[in-house]
């Protein structure tokens, strides 16, 4: 049965009607003011769908589009106080250019080895299919099905690195959807692209408007302050363990510290709260800590040898993993008990959203 009214423009549907994939009927000229290729696929029986094959993926793509900058950041990163540290050493610019090498050599043959490790999970998890029907958005994946009420999402034109799958493939990436489980890059078909935004539009669906400029300023105000806490640390280390290397490291491992503290911060406030869940994992969380206190223990010790960088390396990773643990235990509990309020008002929310957009 054909509604009366357009919900869109709340007028009686007095010329030709089409049923569009939230269930309700629009007028064409609502529909044709938006797009009137959207209205000519509609009536042909069109369907918004989007794939992403197995195929579609490569290591290659995924180690040249991120892995490989995020070994040469992390690489000179490390290699820069060890290379301060030759250097007061007076050791010959052939060995502190040759142990660079060596090093960078090592750093990009792991983020290969990790590029293919990742990139074969992602295959395990393909094809994803993205589907529009019935006012519901369904992801369709081999590990099962996430359906998700089209009043729940967000959307943006253009991509989200929430969605690292979009590292290894080179088919566009057009817009991004924000389902409450999941953070889908899609709009691979330039021709389908169009007729996904048009529609969007048309039904007012919320466009996800990050706040990149306050987070921007939100992390560099971490490092700032991890930088100036690493600094007081750094100096009392250097001189309780009569080691000057701590006041050169521990600045910089506050810095790394207090952007990954904010970075949690801003995880804990992505829409997608499922998969902001799955990312602040304690234990994953503790892991990354861990390397990054470590790895910089490891060498503020290595002036005295084998042994006592070992055990700087311990004390120092497990101080930071426990930090970095309690970090994200703490975001992901304020998540948990944002997602248990909205449940309760979810009811209430859903009846004035379907209202306002859908309902006739």
């Amino acid at each position: 049965m054909i509604s009366a009214v357009c919900p869109r423009c709340k007028e009686p549907i007095l010329d030709e009607a089409v049923l569009l994939w939230n269930d309700r009927h629009y007028c064409r000229s609502c529909v044709e003011a938006i797009s009137p290729d959207l209205y000519t696929f509609a009536t042909e029986g069109g369907q918004l769908v989007d794939l992403l094959e197995p195929d579609d993926i490569s290591v290659s793509q995924y180690w040249r589009r991120f892995q490989f900058k995020v070994g040469i950041a992390g690489g000179l990163l490390f290699l820069l106080p060890l290379t301060v540290m030759l250097i007061r050493n007076n050791a010959p610019l052939e060995v502190v250019i040759g142990f660079q090498g060596i090093c960078l050599s090592f750093v990009m043959f792991y983020c290969w080895w990790i590029s293919c490790g990742k990139v074969k999970h992602f295959r395990t998890h393909l094809p994803r299919k993205v589907v529009l029907e019935r006012l519901h958005i369904k992801v369709v994946t081999p590990d099962g099905e996430q359906t998700s009420l089209l009043t729940d999402c967000q959307w943006k034109p253009g991509t989200s690195s929430a969605d690292e799958v979009l590292f290894a493939t080179s088919l566009k990436q057009g817009m991004t959807i924000y389902t409450p489980d999941a953070v889908i890059n899609c709009g691979h078909s330039s021709e389908l692209l169009k007729h996904w935004c048009a529609f969007f539009r048309l039904v007012e669906l919320p466009v996800y408007t990050p706040s990149r400029f306050q987070n921007f300023l939100s992390l560099v105000g971490g490092g700032v302050a991890g930088y100036l806490v690493g600094l007081l640390s750094g100096k009392l280390y250097a001189i309780e363990l009569n080691n000057p290397a701590w006041e050169f490291l521990l600045p910089i491992l506050g810095i790394l510290d207090g952007v990954c503290l904010v970075g949690l911060s801003i995880i804990s406030r992505k829409p997608s709260s499922k998969l902001a869940d799955q990312l602040l994992h304690p234990a994953l969380w503790g892991a990354e800590f861990f390397k990054m206190g470590g790895s910089l223990g490891f060498l503020a010790g290595f002036r005295w040898g084998i042994p006592s960088a070992i055990i700087s390396c311990l004390i120092c990773g497990s101080i930071n993993a426990i930090i970095g643990g309690f970090a994200a235990w703490h975001f992901r509990s304020q998540l948990q008990l944002r997602k248990k309020n909205l449940v309760l008002r979810a009811p209430e929310k859903r009846e004035s959203k379907a209202g306002y957009r859908y309902e006739v």
